[in-house]
């Protein structure tokens, strides 16, 4: 994970630069206007605003608002009820009713620290890092338990040669060398993917603005492939083909 004990005590650390934002992470309870399939899901876009809202297994309604990196200290302080008001006054009335209506009923809040950076080094004589000790993932598209498996798969695939065939710590090592060889690329595409809506989120410039106004539009009208599209597929499936061969 991303607070590895081990990774911190091989001294694999390094430096970043923190994210623009974190994500208020919430329940309320479900509205009447959402009893319909269990898919659903809403997006409420407006500059340095983005919150997402989606059906939990539990019939609540999970809400995701991202915000600015930091400013969420200010909003608590003041109490549940001003900061519920400030999201409501970021999304549609039927909506902001509902969130102003549940300030009671408010389940499970917490603040998630975005972080999203990449290790140089994910080995150390004895110990190979992979998923979020490696490489922090933001959550932006929830790639990090897809990014983890990929990388689980890889090492395998480098390790188990080694290690069934007795090698010893310098054939092991230089497995995991190899390993990281392998994902590196994969990962540095993918943040750097994932980095993108939230620069374009907070930026204050004219261009941001306006296509902040029109990918609502721009959302409605694409149409998808089953694959997500070039963008979207690489996205969502990887750069690469990771297959388990052992």
């Amino acid at each position: 994970g991303r607070g590895s004990i081990v990774r911190r005590r091989a001294g694999l650390t390094d430096d970043h630069d923190a994210e623009r934002f974190d994500v208020v992470w919430f329940k309320v309870p479900r509205p009447a206007f959402l009893e319909a399939p269990d898919h659903t899901v809403m997006a409420f876009l407006k500059p340095g605003h983005l919150m997402l809202c989606f059906p939990s297994p539990d019939g609540k309604l999970q809400i995701g608002w991202i915000i600015d990196k930091g400013t969420f200290g200010d909003l608590r302080g003041q109490g549940v009820e001003h900061w519920l008001d400030e999201m409501a006054d970021h999304v549609g009335d039927e909506f902001g009713d509902h969130l102003r209506a549940s300030k009671s009923a408010l389940a499970q809040p917490f603040v998630l620290n975005v972080v999203c950076y990449l290790i140089r080094q994910w080995t150390s004589p004895g110990v190979v890092l992979l998923g979020d000790a490696a490489h922090p993932m933001s959550p932006v598209g929830g790639q990090g338990i897809n990014i983890a498996l990929r990388d689980a798969l890889v090492a395998a695939n480098h390790l188990v040669p080694v290690l069934e065939a007795g090698g010893g710590a310098e054939a092991i090592d230089a497995a995991g060398r190899a390993f990281q060889a392998e994902r590196f690329p994969e990962v540095k595409t993918i943040q750097r993917m994932q980095r993108m809506p939230p620069r374009i989120l907070f930026q204050r410039t004219w261009w941001s603005k306006w296509l902040l106004a029109v990918l609502p539009t721009l959302a409605g009208l694409q149409t998808l492939s089953p694959t997500g599209g070039p963008v979207l597929g690489r996205f969502a499936f990887g750069t690469t083909d990771v297959k388990l061969r052992v």
